[in-house]
């Protein structure tokens, strides 16, 4: 009986360690001062964050006219073909009621064929301009989503903000 015990601790140990050689690039995210969310699988990031203004957002308030811009910093795991990889990109805002305002489901449709050096793919940002549609007032949810174009991995991101 004893040996069956250490048999099974010895067996978990090597599975354990086995999982820890795995790069699972699984992970969720969020900044509770601008209430972005960031779940990724399959790609990984050192960090995500949103910029209005140059620097980033510390509030879940925006003002018409502003950039709000996503940036990932550190990104890894494209599948590289030829020295290249191949990101995609989108951005979706809806209002309280669930209708879309703005969809931009190929952000990135000029990389789709050439696609760009590892180190380019490692910094990504999507912008957004705060206009018409929104409403001043308003509550809107930001929905961005990037993916390998060659691959399964994937990042989302989200943020419900408010509009002065």
């Amino acid at each position: 009986m004893r040996y069956g015990i250490w048999l099974g601790l010895f067996l978990l140990v090597v599975m354990l360690a086995g999982m820890g050689g795995c790069n699972f690039n699984v992970g969720t995210r969020s900044d509770f001062m601008s209430g972005l969310s960031v779940q990724n699988n399959g790609l990984s990031l050192e960090d995500a964050y949103l910029v209005v203004g140059g620097a980033k957002l510390q509030k879940r308030t925006l003002s018409r006219g502003e950039d709000l811009v996503l940036s990932l910093e550190g990104v890894q795991g494209f599948t590289e073909i030829e020295g290249r990889v191949f990101p995609g990109a989108s951005l979706q805002v809806k209002d309280t009621t669930g209708s879309i305002i703005l969809d931009e489901p190929n952000l990135f449709a000029q990389y789709e064929t050439t696609g760009v050096t590892p180190e380019a793919g490692r910094t990504l940002t999507i912008s957004c301009t705060v206009g018409e549609p929104m409403r001043s007032g308003g509550e809107y949810r930001f929905s961005f989503r990037v993916w390998d174009l060659r691959g399964g991995g994937q990042i989302h991101a989200s943020a419900t903000l408010s509009v002065q």
